[in-house]
């Protein structure tokens, strides 16, 4: 049997932060008791992060709703794969306004599969109030 690693959030390589952009635009906002802006790189203790569509802002909790999830991990233990044949690439031929106007729309798909590594590599909060 191999070794097991021991791995927590709070302790790796690749440790970040992962939100969405009500959180970025709240935590911009915040200001110490004096009022002094804190900013984004003091809020988030000037780790690396990133804001995305992608992560949820429609949370409930209770009687709180509209919520957001904030994601603190160790992003080396996260797994992406490609699936199928790699990236679908599809001219729409049948948009004539987009034609029209001498433009071309191109579609692009990519199915991929996320896993985590170590799930105790990542700690999630599900009601940030942003």
């Amino acid at each position: 049997m191999g070794q097991v690693q021991d791995v927590n959030a709070g302790s790796g390589a690749r440790m970040a932060f992962l939100s969405n952009f009500k959180v970025q635009r709240a935590t911009a906002k915040l200001a110490d008791t004096t009022g002094k802006p804190l900013g984004v790189n003091t809020v988030f203790q000037q780790q690396p992060r990133a804001f995305t569509t992608n992560v949820p802002a429609t949370l409930t909790k209770g009687t709180g709703t509209n919520l957001s999830a904030v994601i603190y991990g160790d992003f080396s233990q996260l797994f992406v794969a490609l699936r199928g044949d790699g990236v679908d690439v599809l001219v729409n031929p049948f948009d004539s306004t987009t034609y029209l106007k001498g433009n071309v729309q191109v579609r692009t798909l990519c199915n991929c599969d996320v896993e985590l590594r170590h799930p105790e590599a990542f700690a999630v909060i599900k009601d940030a109030i942003a």
